[in-house]
């Protein structure tokens, strides 16, 4: 699920702020004003097919909008402030020595995201691409990580590129202008058994959804699982034409970017939190694919 939460576990023992966020900010990405009762999800009329992705990738279900010239870069000299994305490459030591997973090149970041601590973060803004700085981070005893526990971690920061339009912004252009000729049946499915295990986690804790309780009215229902599927579709185009597979290094990035995240070492915990393969696999995607778009853009 993309979100905006802040990466730890307790948000998802709170369903209800979990379905408000998932509204505004997964399924209709672009969304950015005031939520109210007259919030309309979009509409897709494209059939179900009884066919599958195969590996030969989306063909046949999408035609893909132009991803690779969107005009969202700031301007040269712009300073990162908080709410805008940069892309940084960062190497991090501990007492002097490099340690697993404290290495990451063009990795993309929205500051105030919560995506790194709010310490590492908060020392971006003000700087420029190209600019290259030294990051000094202590983690609390209790941080979700034990190899970052307690520790103080020095990182060797270098900013590549400052963007003016978030990440979910860009996505969202590319996929309003995608046009889906048609669905596969089992990812119907599969975003179907998301929104019911959601609504048994409204059953299960006594409380309704807020916005409406879109579970009685299959057919707006059937409206969010079809904005689910276009989004999903769009993000596995995107890695189709890149030819960016599961055991690329970029999908792999993509997915610890995702774990740090939502707070889990491994997407094994995430599943045993909770989380569909669904959710977790569309995550990944969507981040890879986000990537993308800003490497082009850049």
């Amino acid at each position: 699920m993309r979100t905006q939460m802040k990466g730890n576990l307790m948000k998802r023992l709170f369903p209800n702020a979990l379905f408000f966020v998932l509204l505004i900010s997964f399924f209709v990405p672009a969304y950015s004003g005031d939520f109210s009762e007259d919030f309309v999800l979009p509409d897709d009329t494209a059939p179900l097919l009884d066919r599958e992705i195969t590996e030969d990738g989306c063909d046949g279900f999408i035609t893909l909008a132009d991803y690779k010239n969107l005009e969202i870069t700031a301007p040269d000299g712009t300073l990162a402030e908080n709410g805008m994305t940069v892309s940084i490459s960062y190497t991090g030591e501990i007492r002097g020595e490099k340690a697993d997973g404290l290495t990451a090149q063009n990795v993309m970041l929205l500051i105030g995201s919560g995506t790194m601590t709010e310490e590492f973060e908060n020392q971006l803004v003000g700087h420029r691409a190209g600019e290259r700085m030294s990051i000094d981070v202590d983690y609390p005893d209790d941080f979700f990580d034990d190899n970052l526990a307690g520790e103080r971690v020095s990182y060797d920061v270098e900013i590549g590129a400052v963007y003016i339009t978030p990440p979910d912004i860009a996505f969202s252009m590319v996929a309003d202008g995608s046009v889906v000729t048609g669905y596969p049946e089992s990812m119907y499915e599969s975003w179907k058994s998301v929104y019911e295990g959601l609504y048994a986690s409204f059953d299960e804790a006594g409380t309704d959804a807020p916005a409406g309780d879109f579970s009685e009215d299959p057919e707006e229902l059937d409206r969010m699982i079809y904005a689910s599927m276009k989004n999903e579709l769009t993000a596995r185009a995107i890695l189709d034409a890149e030819g960016i597979g599961a055991e690329d290094d970029r999908f792999l990035q993509a997915e610890a970017v995702m774990l740090k995240k939502y707070g889990f070492k491994t997407t094994d915990d995430m599943m045993a939190a909770g989380y569909s393969e669904t959710e977790i696999l569309y995550e990944t995607m969507y981040q890879a694919s986000c990537s993308v778009l800003l490497e082009y853009a850049a």
